[in-house]
């Protein structure tokens, strides 16, 4: 079995078999699934290591999540994820992102605008803090 664990509080977060999950990032989209963490925000560890998303998993692992700001994430993914939550209507995604970095506060980017895509929850409250 792999076991994530909360790096901060050592609370379990989820158990699951090697064969559900081959990779970091398949494992990243199973935490996005169950509990709403934006997948470009986690940063999965093992003995104290980060784990690529590329890495395989092997069983029995035990792994801790962190949950990086969104400073702390490459490029456009946080936006680009924020706005593929609006797009599919993930408010818990949404709000994980929004919560995550200082940039936000600023409004969105030219090239991004809550309202003009599908979720009106997200849209309504996306730019107030």
């Amino acid at each position: 079995m792999l076991h994530v664990w909360w790096a901060t509080s050592g609370q379990p977060l989820a158990s699951v078999t090697q064969e559900e999950l081959s990779d970091v990032r398949t494992l990243k989209q199973h935490l996005r699934a169950l509990h709403g963490f934006p997948i470009c925000i986690q940063q999965l560890l093992h003995d104290g290591h980060c784990l690529e998303d590329g890495c395989k998993l092997e069983a029995p692992m035990d792994l801790q999540l962190v949950l990086l700001t969104v400073s702390n994430t490459q490029g456009g993914q946080a936006e680009a994820e924020l706005g593929l939550a609006a797009i599919q209507g993930h408010v818990e995604v949404a709000r994980f992102l929004l919560a995550a970095g200082p940039e936000w506060s600023e409004g969105p980017s030219p090239r991004f605008c809550p309202g003009q895509l599908g979720d009106g929850a997200i849209a309504a409250g996306s730019w107030r803090r």
